[in-house]
């Protein structure tokens, strides 16, 4: 039988920190992540900030500045 609050999170929380103070199980802290900044590719300076995503078919075309039938750019 089940006693009550026994599947509460807030209950296996307060167990879990009773428990560690008492067999004394040191605590590791959760360092905190730092958000993941890339750097320029070229010159490996500055941080780079992501202003859109798009899926596997890419950017629509209004976005790249043509249509369906615009010229490929060529080098």
């Amino acid at each position: 039988m089940k006693t009550r609050g026994s599947g509460s999170s807030t209950w296996k929380r307060q167990k879990l920190k009773l428990l560690q103070e008492r067999l004394k199980v040191k605590v590791l802290k959760k360092v905190e992540k730092k958000p993941f900044l890339p750097k320029c590719p070229c010159c490996k300076t500055g941080n780079l900030y992501r202003l859109a995503v798009f899926d596997q078919r890419g950017p629509p075309a209004w976005y790249l500045g043509g249509g369906q039938n615009a010229i490929p750019y060529k080098n």
